[in-house]
């Protein structure tokens, strides 16, 4: 089975256009956090700048496994939620 996990939660203030990422260390290690920011806020779609990012990494160097998710916020969260 492995060890007990614990999972680290939190909340994030999104405002419309904002971009939550979470990769792996294939990503992070060899790209910067201005790096990720640049081509994650870029207007394309996502898919899009995560083929760009994917790309980046491995030419940076990237060894380990090269993996991403990302949600962009669209619109202002309703108060009816």
């Amino acid at each position: 089975m492995g060890d007990p996990v614990e999972a680290d939660i939190f909340e994030v203030d999104a405002a419309p256009g904002d971009v939550l990422l979470l990769c792996s260390d294939g990503v992070w290690e060899p790209l910067s956090d201005a790096a990720l920011g640049a081509i994650v806020s870029a207007p394309d779609p996502l898919g899009v700048a995560l083929t760009r990012a994917c790309d980046a990494a491995l030419a940076g160097g990237g060894t380990d496994n090269v993996t991403m998710v990302a949600a962009r916020w669209l619109a202002a969260p309703s108060a009816n939620v």
